[in-house]
């Protein structure tokens, strides 16, 4: 079952103004007073690490892995997701 979720962003007069003054826009649109976005939920996992280096920083990433609530999943030998053998707990 999908999720939509709905923000309505109001906008003042003033806060409009200063705000058209920095050139924002959102997809080429100017500001307006209300701001409907909505998007339908989609959850996936992902995993971030530091690599312990001196004088620079180092970030590795995995891929996102789509899913489902209560799916499992591991990460293999490669850093890759697969699906998990062991059921999922709750939380």
């Amino acid at each position: 079952m999908s999720i939509t979720r709905t923000l309505n962003w109001y906008e003042s007069e003033a806060g409009a103004k200063l705000i058209a003054s920095n050139n924002w826009q959102l997809q080429s649109q100017d500001v307006a007073p209300i701001t409907q976005i909505s998007w339908t939920e989609e959850y996936a996992l992902g995993w971030m690490a530091k690599v312990p280096t001196d004088g620079f920083r180092v970030n590795i990433l995995g891929m996102w892995q789509p899913c489902n609530k209560g799916e499992t999943y591991d990460i293999n030998n490669l850093d890759f997701w697969e699906r998990s053998s062991k059921p999922g707990e709750p939380g």
